[in-house]
């Protein structure tokens, strides 16, 4: 059950203020202030706010939300905050009665399974787009396919789904090794193996209760494979000691976060951790001791992703506020900030080498910077939906983008040059990564499936 007495709150917050749903630091603030031991709430509210919510009600005539704009929105969160559908309506209904508003009884509640036209297959398939061949369909889930990941060497395959269980596969072969099943009694949204392939982790969904989607929840693990970091959406990082799979050990919760956890990322020597926040703060963390080192303040939105460089020394950060910032990680000291985009940065990724920095932001472009000097190098367009995610290939050469509008393109990164567009996914593309060896880029959408496309030259 939600409380209802954070929505008096957020009704007399936005009383004061009518215009306070637009600065979402503020809001958040504002809201756990008052209402500290209701992080859900204030979690499912401040989310609304950031998926356009008050302001679409804002444009409604009258005292009555009609039941088709209430339906909208309650879709929108759905799709785009992967926000549970009562949650959703609650947040609706109570972001109109902070502006005097009712919503209209008997507003209907949109099914578990996405509507047609999107796809809902329960199997994963893997293709070879180099021939446009399908190479082959795993079968044996008996739910929604939520994520697939390869284990380093290349040769098993893990699928997590909606049936509660996370399944491995023969990759060459397509032979079905292991179901597990035992303590997964959620859905199983995101899986991914530490490098030395020893443990495959699952995110699934805490406590029936899920505000964000796979693309804003993080896993990561340290390069020797024996920490995993977790963050699901709350303000706080969670690092377990994996070395022994059956019993993997829960060693400390890291805590300082005012908003929730989006992003974390290891440090190339595994000895430091970054985390990006909701709160707009990116914090480094001693990853034995868990203690924090440094905090480094700058954005004023939401930080959806951190990465480090190769070499270490730098730690970039993608956020809300419409900007890339650069980071010396020893002294915490703001580098540069790079400004260009016109919306909202969902993603950032180095270049092998260092010198380029990839940006993908819901401006529908992707950014190439040049890391030394922080100037622009060039503009990729062509993309017609946000751009949620950005990877380079292990050669520097190529990059991949994954979009809303359903495709994953193929840059040639010297140039800019547009190589290839590859079509196939029925909904947002919201994860690319290339395969170790850079011959396979793998994709994952909303439309439940991960494709794996063939890019080698």
């Amino acid at each position: 059950m939600m409380n209802d007495a954070v929505l008096t709150k957020l009704k007399e917050l936005v009383t004061q203020d009518a215009a306070l749903y637009r600065d979402l630091l503020r809001l958040e603030g504002f809201l756990r202030d008052y209402a500290a031991a209701h992080k859900r709430e204030v979690n499912v509210l401040v989310t609304a706010a950031r998926e356009g919510v008050p302001a679409e009600l804002l444009k409604v005539s009258g005292s009555e939300v009609p039941s088709m704009v209430v339906d909208r929105l309650v879709r929108r969160l759905y799709d785009h905050a992967g926000m549970d559908q009562a949650l959703a309506r609650w947040a609706v209904a109570g972001w109109a009665a902070a502006f005097g508003k009712t919503v209209a009884s008997g507003t209907p509640v949109y099914p578990p399974s996405p509507p047609a036209p999107f796809v809902t297959s329960p199997v994963p398939m893997l293709w070879d787009v180099a021939t446009v061949r399908l190479v082959r369909t795993l079968k044996g889930h008996t739910g929604l396919v939520r994520s697939v990941a390869f284990a380093p060497d290349g040769r098993l395959l893990a699928s997590g789904s909606d049936d509660k269980t996370v399944r491995l596969w023969d990759a060459p072969t397509g032979a079905l090794l292991r179901t597990l099943d035992g303590d997964i009694d959620r859905v199983v949204r995101r899986v991914d193996f530490a490098p030395d392939r020893r443990l495959l982790a699952s995110l699934r969904r805490p406590g029936g209760y899920y505000v964000y989607k796979a693309y804003d929840v993080s896993v990561a693990f340290s390069p020797d494979g024996r920490l995993l970091a977790f963050a699901s959406g709350d303000d706080a990082v969670q690092l377990w000691d994996v070395r022994d799979v059956q019993s993997g050990r829960f060693v400390r919760m890291l805590e300082g976060h005012t908003g929730p956890v989006l992003s974390v990322a290891f440090s190339p020597d595994g000895r430091l951790l970054a985390s990006g926040s909701g709160d707009g703060t990116v914090r480094l963390w001693d990853a034995q001791t868990g203690a924090l080192l440094r905090t480094l303040e700058g954005h004023t939105g939401w930080v959806s992703s951190v990465a480090f460089a190769p070499d270490g020394r730098l730690l970039a950060s993608a956020s809300d506020d419409k900007t890339v910032r650069l980071w010396d990680v020893q002294s915490g000291r703001l580098v540069r900030t790079l400004e260009g985009h016109t919306d909202r940065v969902r993603s950032v990724a180095f270049a092998p080498d260092g010198r380029l920095l990839a940006s993908g932001s819901e401006d529908k472009t992707v950014r190439l910077w040049d890391v030394a000097s922080g100037q622009l190098v060039r503009t990729l367009e062509g993309h017609t939906g946000w751009v949620r995610s950005v990877a380079f290939a292990p050669d520097g050469r190529l990059l991949a983008s994954g979009s809303n509008d359903g495709t994953i393109r193929l840059w040639d990164a010297p140039t800019g040059a547009l190589l290839r567009t590859l079509e196939g996914h029925t909904n947002w593309v919201n994860s690319v990564a290339f395969s170790p060896d850079g011959r396979l880029l793998a994709s994952g959408s909303d439309d439940n499936t991960v494709r794996l496309w063939g890019v080698a030259p």
